[in-house]
């Protein structure tokens, strides 16, 4: 029996060296509480970003989806 793992999934997509990412949803859009220094005072501040998540090619979920079905 084949493992259904991400590296086997339809839903995961590897470019070059960049690491393999699943899309098997649109990306998520995640904030990060930064610390900030102006001229008057410090504080916190947010920074927002995008993205599809990052995998490992031997992870798995219950989203995965043959290969063979995304080339037909």
């Amino acid at each position: 029996m084949k493992l259904r793992r991400c590296e086997t999934c339809r839903h995961s997509d590897e470019e070059g060296d960049t690491p393999m990412t699943c899309r098997r949803n649109p990306p998520a859009l995640s904030f990060l509480l930064v610390p900030v220094q102006n001229v008057l005072d410090r504080g916190m501040g947010i920074n927002g970003f995008s993205g599809w998540p990052e995998v490992k090619p031997d992870q798995w979920c219950g989203e995965w989806g043959s290969r063979l079905e995304k080339m037909q």
